[in-house]
């Protein structure tokens, strides 16, 4: 007998799957309803991306996987809270500068995430600028990777 365990994107309930040696269904049932494995996965790819970038860019560094981790949480909090903020309060200079300003607003961002989280350090404003770009890159790349297909939410 095999037993598969399935998650369900649509409705969020990850689903029992046991199969005979034929591969024939035997019994199928829902073990978990409404479960949020997306914010699991999206923390765990934010973090390995992190990860990946920290090691590919000489002036930043971080100190263990574990730190990643932390890193995604604050980083997460500061781009919902603070991030929106200041974009409003330099919608002014983002217009004129055609939204290239927001490149520096990540540096400043990534500068602060420095100064919370103990085990990741950032050389300059530069590297911090630079950093988010790589970030942005690899978390989109990794995330495209990880997210299941989305044609069944037609």
């Amino acid at each position: 007998m095999i037993v598969m365990y399935y998650y369900h994107s649509i409705d969020n309930n990850l689903l029992l799957i046991k199969k005979d040696k034929n591969n024939n269904c035997c019994h199928k049932g829902i073990i978990m309803y409404n479960i949020r494995m997306p914010i699991l996965i999206n923390w765990l790819v934010s973090a390995l991306a992190i990860f990946a970038a920290a090691y590919l860019l000489p002036q930043v560094s971080v100190d263990s996987f574990w730190t990643a981790l932390v890193l995604a949480v604050v980083l997460g909090l500061i781009n919902a809270i603070l991030k929106p903020i200041l974009l409003i309060l330099t919608l002014p200079v983002n217009i004129l500068t055609l939204g290239l300003f927001t490149f520096v607003i990540n540096g400043l961002l990534i500068m602060l995430a420095s100064g919370l989280t103990p085990g990741f350090s950032v050389g300059s404003f530069w590297w911090a600028m630079l950093f988010s770009l790589v970030l942005s890159l690899i978390n989109g790349f990794l995330k495209t990777l990880a997210e299941p297909d989305r044609e069944d939410r037609r």
